[in-house]
């Protein structure tokens, strides 16, 4: 029997198959390395976003906390002059005054603050006592007056009392002026009597005298 050799076969197709198998693996792989790659750096990208935002987040509430605190520190220091602003008004006025009240303004903090205020005081004069209402309007004028930054409302009532003071002034002249003419004219006619009576009265006497000598 003769032996032979059987010259092996390859199927060019099957290596084909292999071969692109191979290089579809590599790519495949380069893929999937890429694709693992390119998908950490949007993880590592995210990071940082979420870093920054809470960076951010953490930096306003600062500022905003930051505003609210001076916010309440200012109104600490408006409510102070105010308060302070209005008892000088009611100090002065003493008696005249009729009350004083606040416009209040909630702070960031909750707590209610006085921005704003008035001491309501009697500038009428009164009635048929030009006097008395010369000494009211100069109390109502230091009371308008007495804070050490008057506003502009304050100096208003402040003038209106002394207008109303200089009327009094006005009015109490004449009077004074009306009680000395009665007073001349009540003195003239007391000396007028004074003077027809001293004169009379030696007449009178002559008169008797000369009777009697008759």
């Amino acid at each position: 029997m003769k032996i032979g050799f059987v010259k092996p076969v390859y199927h060019t197709s099957f290596i084909r198959h292999i071969l692109m198998a191979g290089s579809i693996s590599a790519i495949f792989g380069s893929t999937l390395g890429s694709i693992g790659q390119s998908s950490a750096v949007p993880h590592k990208g995210i990071a940082k976003d979420e870093n920054l935002y809470k960076s951010k987040s953490v930096a306003a509430e600062k500022t905003k906390n930051d505003d609210q605190q001076k916010r309440v520190e200012e109104l600490k220091r408006i409510d102070e002059r105010v308060r302070s602003h209005e008892a000088s008004h009611a100090a002065a006025a003493g008696g005249l005054a009729q009350g004083t009240s606040f416009n209040m303004t909630t702070g960031p903090d909750g707590k209610q603050y006085a921005t704003g205020g008035e001491v309501r005081i009697d500038i009428s004069p009164v009635s048929g006592n030009p006097r008395a209402t010369i000494a009211k309007m100069q109390v109502v004028r230091r009371a308008a007056l007495a804070p050490m930054d008057p506003s502009g409302q304050d100096r208003a009532v402040a003038a209106t009392a002394a207008a109303t003071e200089a009327q009094a002034r006005t009015e109490l002249a004449e009077a004074l002026s009306s009680q000395q003419i009665e007073r001349q004219a009540t003195a003239g006619n007391e000396r007028h009597s004074l003077i027809i009576t001293a004169y009379r009265k030696p007449q009178t006497s002559a008169q008797s005298s000369f009777s009697t000598v008759v």
